[in-house]
């Protein structure tokens, strides 16, 4: 179904759909393995395993943007507040994680993270409004340094994660990136709150 549709200054025709062939979603999920700030080893199965999961209702959403009819980006959402976060809230069903949000480097600089981000958040809100599910808040996971994601979120009203004590709710993370070298990078919280607040897991 599409959910937004315009042609910007450019007269570039930019849709959002909230379906999207598995074609599209691992070609603009593959962001994650040639930017510099991830290199990421997506495997065809690791692509084929994340979208099973999104498509899910029950499990998640994926809302994707197309540019003249051709793949420009996804954002992937799953439900629930996951186990290896830092961050904790009091009832892990009721939370939208932003698990993905990827956009063609052909395909930046035309608003497409921004509409991604906003349009979704629409979405989880009108489905927490008609009772289709009952959500208490929506959180990502962003680089510390350099997110080319947190001016998208801080946009739309997403803040900061501090717990009780002023401290920053943060993650280190390490993974094999795609030349197997450990890559280590430290992630932080932004939240956008809809009834009850959050803290750090212990």
């Amino acid at each position: 179904m599409i959910i937004f549709e315009d042609i910007n200054k450019d007269k570039e025709r930019i849709t959002l759909k909230d379906t999207v062939t598995f074609e599209d979603f691992s070609k603009a999920l593959r962001v994650f393995n040639r930017d510099p700030q991830y290199n990421e080893m997506l495997t065809d199965a690791d692509c084929q395993t994340e979208y099973d999961t999104y498509i899910n209702d029950q499990t998640g959403m994926l809302i994707a943007a197309y540019l003249n009819g051709q793949i420009a980006g996804v954002n992937c959402i799953s439900y629930g507040n996951h186990k290896e976060h830092s961050i904790e809230f009091p009832d892990p069903s009721k939370v939208a994680y932003y698990a993905g949000l990827a956009v063609l480097e052909e395909a930046r600089r035309r608003h497409i993270g921004d509409l991604l981000v906003t349009n979704t958040q629409r979405l989880l809100e009108k489905l927490n409004k008609d009772g289709k599910r009952t959500l208490d808040y929506s959180y990502a996971r962003l680089l510390c340094k350099e997110s080319q994601s947190e001016p998208i979120f801080k946009k739309y009203g997403f803040a900061t994660a501090f717990d009780e004590n002023g401290q920053l709710i943060a993650d280190t993370v390490r993974y094999q990136d795609k030349f197997n070298q450990e890559h280590v990078d430290n992630r932080m919280y932004v939240v956008r709150s809809i009834k009850k607040e959050y803290r750090r897991r212990s």
